[in-house]
């Protein structure tokens, strides 16, 4: 089964930064539609952030162990956490301003906001390095030069394609080869 854990991250993301960017402008123009608007995206954040971190917990399970990203999926891990209850916190703050009608809660619901942010921008910086530097749950493509090696760009990379100890010569024979069964397989089709 696929890692959902990448296509639900973006949602809590994107989602808490509009939230709070309505609420804060919201804030300096008494602007009830920008307060509607945080409410509905600050609900949709915490519910995104909870099948974000619960998606992560399966994720967490493909992090190779004893490397460097283990180390920073655990802090990732710790980051999701800290940044659910942000939005919890958020949520359940701008519950109870909106409901009440009482608006002393605003300045810690705005400061929640913006530490919700920093913890979201040091949460999703994270996920980005286990995947970009350190390649947990992306699929490793071959080198270039043996990409080369075959026609249309692919290969049987189970096989003896990835093999270093191949020649270059040993490596034409084998393009001369498939490019043959190719032309002979598609002659075969046409005279069908």
């Amino acid at each position: 089964m696929p890692n959902p854990h990448p296509l639900v991250v973006h949602f809590p993301i994107a989602l808490f930064l509009v939230a709070v960017a309505c609420e804060l402008i919201a804030y300096f123009t008494r602007s009830r539609l920008l307060s509607v608007g945080s409410l509905v995206a600050s609900v949709a954040a915490a519910l995104g952030a909870f099948a974000a971190v619960v998606t992560g917990l399966f994720a967490k399970q493909i992090v190779p162990r004893g490397t460097q990203a283990e180390i920073v999926a655990g802090s990732h891990e710790t980051m999701g956490y800290v940044m659910l209850a942000c939005a919890i916190a958020f949520v359940s703050m701008k519950l109870w301003q909106y409901y009440r009608n009482d608006d002393r809660v605003l300045t810690p619901l705005i400061a929640v906001g913006l530490v919700g942010v920093v913890v979201t921008v040091i949460t999703a910086h994270e996920g980005g390095q286990l995947v970009y530097t350190h390649g947990v749950g992306v699929e490793q493509t071959p080198p270039e030069d043996v990409l080369k090696n075959y026609p249309y760009g692919s290969a049987p990379w189970k096989e003896s394609a990835l093999d270093d100890s191949k020649s270059s010569d040993s490596a034409s024979d084998s393009n001369q080869s498939a490019r043959e069964e190719i032309s002979v397989d598609s002659l075969e089709m046409r005279s069908e």
